[in-house]
């Protein structure tokens, strides 16, 4: 019983159709972010989307990461409207030094159903929430918190579902030298001292100024910091 059209993947797999849609609700009702209470149940759709794109890995294991020389993979979502990374290709150059196989992807784009299901089943880190699904178990998530005083949507957004769907999470978070906002205004600015003073201007306020209007460049040695600690954690069971 539905108002919708139902969708046969199987057709569009044989069409090379690729369905994009902003939002989708699983099950009868909204329980949390990219999550349910029973993560159990998570785990159950995970296997089913798994299943359905033909993704093999369902689990990170240390020796896929160290045995025969194979790199871990790396994907970097690349943002463009808003809270991108200003230095990007300084960050991919020092996460290849490291010994990452890096793949760029275009936010938005590389879902499994997207043609690049083979790059993102493996050895892998991901950058973006609605990516996580796809990932095997046991991957590390490095998520960037941006100036502003979002913390709470980080741990309900980002934190809490990787957690539950099995991954691991590495929080970098960006301080004030970091942000493009600290060269539009100034130190003592609000905005950079007082997030909480914007954010009682309402949500329009907010979001134009903390998500839209926000870029970062990463501090290309906190980050090898991270990232380093996530091959540490790719190397345990």
């Amino acid at each position: 019983m539905s108002n919708h059209d139902i969708v046969d993947i199987t057709q569009d797999e044989q069409a090379d159709v690729i369905r994009c849609y902003p939002k989708i609700t699983v099950g009868l009702k909204f329980e949390t972010e990219l999550g349910t209470v029973d993560n159990q149940t998570m785990s159950n759709f995970r296997a089913m989307l798994r299943q359905t794109f033909r993704l093999s890995r369902s689990t990170i294991r240390s020796t896929s990461v160290s045995a025969n020389n194979k790199k871990p993979r790396l994907l970097i979502i690349s943002r463009r409207q808003s809270r991108a990374i200003a230095n990007e290709p300084a960050i991919v150059a020092m996460a290849r030094i490291l010994g990452f196989d890096v793949a760029v992807g275009e936010d938005g784009a590389g879902s499994p159903g997207a043609g690049e299901r083979g790059r993102r089943d493996g050895r892998g880190i991901r950058r973006r929430t609605d990516h996580m699904v796809y990932m095997p178990a046991g991957a590390v998530v490095v998520a960037g918190n941006t100036v502003g005083g979002l913390e709470c949507w980080h741990v309900t957004g980002i934190r809490g579902p990787a957690l539950g769907m099995g991954l691991r999470h590495l929080e970098y978070l960006i301080n004030d030298e970091e942000s493009t906002l600290i060269e539009e205004y100034k130190r003592d600015d609000p905005v950079i001292k007082d997030p909480k003073s914007v954010h009682k201007q309402g949500w329009e306020k907010l979001r134009e100024v903390y998500l839209d209007k926000q870029n970062v460049r990463v501090n290309v040695g906190r980050m090898r910091g991270v990232l380093l600690e996530a091959l540490k954690l790719l190397q345990k069971n």
